[in-house]
């Protein structure tokens, strides 16, 4: 495993349960109060629109693609809208508002671990970095990751906007879009994220990727053919990482130095 992740030079990793928990101590989850800023989002858009309908609604575009704010094309039109304004408008207004009501409960939640980020300082000079997420970039990837010291770190940050609202469960086109965008070969990369779904479909793209699934201490069983590792946490996979590029790392290197600027991708 280890010299398998030692040639890889490009990291592509999801943000929301990945790159920290969505299960705080207590039991509460930051994506339930996403549920609460969607109905307030949906209700303002699509004004008499109940809230059971708008969870069912959500739910089923969830269970179908992965993302919220894919099952109300159908009325847009009645309300003024096109569909792919009401989409975007639905998504960018409700992690505007996520990220305000998550910020203001729990402000201790999005802090950088300084494991974390200075094994990110080290490895950002050995490889590249994408962000890789269905929430929004502007309102939620951009402001969390910023809020857990990784922001510098990284060389591409896109959500769903900047891939066409495109589902990382049904098409290959966002991990592709993020390839390209990192200028890497899925043979030198890696793809970290929480959801099998998710990672089965990117070994559609090419089956050389190295699937990494983050597990929060349930680990599949027994593990598919198609992830290449599951680990408890992303401080496990990091500290691997630099374990395998002290060892194995090829003897051709992306330049030390600091990273990019950082592109946050609409």
């Amino acid at each position: 495993m280890l010299s398998a992740l030692g040639h890889r030079i490009c990291g592509v990793w999801d943000l929301d349960n990945t790159l920290y928990k969505d299960a705080r101590a207590d039991g509460t989850r930051i994506s339930d109060h996403f549920i609460e800023s969607f109905i307030v989002t949906a209700q303002a858009l699509l004004p008499g629109l109940g809230e059971e309908e708008i969870v069912r609604r959500m739910n089923d575009s969830y269970r179908r693609c992965g993302m919220s704010s894919g099952g109300f094309a159908d009325l847009a039109a009645h309300h003024g809208h096109t569909p792919a304004i009401l989409r975007e408008a639905l998504h960018s207004r409700t992690s505007r508002r996520w990220f305000q009501v998550v910020t203001d409960l729990y402000p201790d939640h999005f802090q950088p671990c300084p494991e974390t980020v200075s094994a990110f300082e080290r490895l950002s000079g050995w490889m590249r970095h994408g962000c890789l997420s269905h929430s929004c970039t502007e309102h939620w990837v951009g402001p969390v990751m910023e809020a857990l010291g990784l922001k510098g770190f990284f060389n591409e940050v896109m959500g769903a906007g900047a891939y066409g609202f495109h589902s990382k469960q049904l098409s290959t086109i966002p991990l592709e879009t993020m390839l390209e965008r990192l200028e890497a070969e899925p043979q030198e990369s890696f793809f970290v994220e929480d959801s099998l779904v998710n990672l089965e479909k990117a070994k559609d793209l090419d089956s050389r990727i190295f699937n990494i699934l983050i597990h929060h201490g349930a680990p599949p069983d027994p593990l598919p053919s198609y992830l290449d590792w599951a680990v408890e946490n992303h401080l496990v996979a990091v500290r691997a990482l630099e374990e395998a590029h002290r060892t194995y790392r090829p003897k051709v290197w992306i330049p030390v130095g600091p990273v990019p600027a950082l592109t946050l991708s609409p």
